[in-house]
Parts: structure tokens; sequence; C-alpha cells
């Protein structure tokens, strides 16, 4: 299993041709907060535990390069979903 975040075509396709040349699924999911109050309050609360990563600002958020989806995905909003929620729904779709 691989998680990673792929906010260009590119990367997303590149994980899809890897998926196919080795035989494997590959399940896209996309999460989104669709509240930009909450989205932005989250951000800016957000606590560092690893040490020496500097947390993007509200705007460089708003500024990152991030491609729509044209291809199937899970879409996961996390204004209106808990995590335990998400998992389930991932797992469901996995199995």
């Amino acid at each position: 299993m691989v998680e990673c975040v792929n906010p260009v075509e590119a990367t997303r396709d590149a994980w899809s041709a890897t998926a196919q040349h080795n035989s494997a699924r590959l399940l896209g999911v996309e999460v989104i907060c669709s509240d930009p109050d909450e989205h932005r309050r989250r951000a800016e609360r957000r606590v560092v535990d690893i040490p020496d990563l500097v947390l993007p600002t509200w705007q460089e958020i708003l500024d990152r390069d991030y491609e729509p989806w044209t291809t199937e995905r899970l879409v996961l909003d996390t204004a209106i979903m808990d995590s335990d929620s998400a998992v389930r729904r991932i797992t469901a779709k996995m199995l």
C-alpha cells in the first residue's frame, strides 16, 4: 500500500501507470474540506510534531498548484465526515 499527496494530474497518472504495469489495484482518494473557514482554522491551528518542519501559511496553501481530478476517485469531505467514517469508506472500497 502507498499513501501520498498528488496535487497534479501528472503524478496521479504516474501512479496509475505504475499500478497497471504491476497488475496492482489503485484506489484514488481525494480528501477535501468543503468549508473554507474550517479548512483555514485547521491549517492555522496545526501543531508541528516533526522537528524542523515548517508548516505553510494559509496563503501558501491557497497558492499551491492543484489540478482537478479527471479520473474516477473516492472523494471524502472532512467538513461533513469524521476520520472513522473516512476509514470505513476507504476500507469498503478496497474490499
